[in-house]
This record gives structure tokens, C-alpha cells and sequence, in this order.
């Protein structure tokens, strides 16, 4: 196994990868508008920090595709593009947590656009990561997984990707 999976991302370029790592985020971030708006699922703080997320992730994973002839542009994309993966997947455990251990003392809280136009950005960032009751509903599974936990798994898929591209580009030094 190990080895045909060595054999394929060798086929494949740096470039290639970059471009469906890019995609692939975009159509996490479509398939999460489509659950919201088919499903009548509402979303968030901190859904809506990771959608933001998986967005910044998709430009930073084009950029890469971009500037590829570019090393020292490249390995500093590629380091804060493995930066957000993880800030992403942090997020998103956080808020499987949250679901997993609820704090019947939570309240609803206040809109994400209240708190962005009237919080100072560091309470912004404890506020998210205390989550409100809407953070710690479960509104939709599949196989025992909710939305947060699909999340995890779909960051690390990133996160792997974002350090092959930043190892594979460090470790090609005739460049």
C-alpha cells in the first residue's frame, strides 16, 4: 500500500496536487452552503470560522499552484498554508468537544456579524473557542459522525497535503 501511494503522488506534480487540494476546498465549502440551505441547517461561529478557513485555504493552495518556479515564495506559502490546515483542524475539534461534553450553562450568544462589528479581535477568539449552545448542537450525522468531526477528518486530509508540498519542494534542492 505504501508504496503504490509513493508511486502515485511521485506521478503526480506539485502543481496538480496544489490545484485539487485547492478544489477540494472549494467544494467543501459549497457542500457546507448546500447542507445549510437544503438541510435547513444554521450555522455557527465557529462553523462559519472554519468555512472562512477551508476559502483561505483554497487561494492559498492556488497561490502555490502559482508560484511554484519560486522556492523561497513557495516553501513560505506552502509553511502558512500547513498553518492554517491545522489552526482548522484545532477549530474543529474544539467544536466536536463541545458537542461531545455540552455545557448545560451555555447560552445562544450573540450573531457572528454583532460580534465581528462590536467585539475587539482577542475577545473575538476567546468568544469563538468558549462557543455558544449553537456550537454545541448536533444538527446532522453520518456514521455516528457530526459535521465537526467530518470537518477534522477534511482538515487533515489538507494538512497532509500542505506538508507533502512544502517536504517534496524543500527536499528538491536542484531548483
Amino acid at each position: 500500500m505504501q508504496s503504490f501511494l509513493v508511486k502515485f503522488f511521485n506521478h503526480l506534480s506539485t502543481k496538480k496536487i496544489a490545484v485539487a487540494a485547492a478544489i477540494y476546498s472549494f467544494v467543501l465549502v459549497l457542500m457546507a452552503i448546500l447542507f445549510e440551505h437544503l438541510l435547513d441547517l444554521t450555522s455557527c461561529p465557529l462553523c462559519l470560522v472554519q468555512r472562512a478557513i477551508f476559502i483561505i485555504l483554497g487561494l492559498l493552495f492556488l497561490f502555490l499552484a502559482a508560484v511554484e518556479i519560486y522556492k523561497k515564495l513557495y516553501l513560505l506559502l506552502a509553511a502558512i498554508t500547513t498553518s492554517f490546515a491545522v489552526l482548522g483542524t484545532a477549530l474543529a475539534m474544539r467544536q466536536s468537544y463541545l458537542q461531545l461534553y455540552p455545557d448545560p450553562d451555555a447560552t445562544c450568544g450573540a450573531s457572528f456579524e454583532y460580534i465581528l462589528s462590536n467585539m475587539p479581535i482577542l475577545d473575538i477568539f476567546s468568544y469563538l473557542l468558549e462557543g455558544s449552545s449553537n456550537c454545541q448542537k448536533i444538527q446532522w450525522q453520518l456514521f455516528g459522525l457530526s459535521i465537526p468531526m467530518w470537518a477534522i477528518l477534511c482538515f487533515l486530509v489538507l494538512v497532509i497535503i500542505s506538508v507533502y508540498l512544502f517536504i517534496s519542494r524543500k527536499n528538491n534542492l536542484g531548483d
